[in-house]
């Protein structure tokens, strides 16, 4: 994982008071093919994860947080906020469904 990447969000962690659930962080260049990873996903390069969150005011506070310690690249579900500080990708926040569509990032 990127040191930049992991400080970040140990920051962002330590501002919210929350503690983080990570579902995915690294995705090694073998395991692209099992994970269903596309080839230019900020996780091959250990600049992304994917947080476990449910409840609304925890999901409110982990993006505020990520948000003030610099992430400008966040997506979020029902069940999961996606962050990555990728500087080849354009910035944006994004909502997708896991239960309709493939994800994007």
């Amino acid at each position: 994982m990127d040191r930049e990447f992991l400080s970040m969000l140990h920051e962002a962690r330590r501002l919210c008071k929350i503690k983080f659930k990570i579902l995915k962080g690294y995705v090694s260049p073998d395991g692209v093919l099992m994970a269903n990873e596309l080839s230019n996903s900020s996780h091959l390069i250990g600049r992304a994860c994917e947080i476990w969150c449910k409840d609304n005011y925890k999901r409110y506070s982990i993006i505020t947080a990520l948000l003030e310690v610099g992430f400008t690249r966040i997506g979020f579900s029902d069940d999961r906020i996606y962050v990555d500080n990728d500087n080849m990708k354009p910035d944006s926040i994004w909502h997708f469904n896991r239960k309709l569509a493939k994800r994007f990032v």
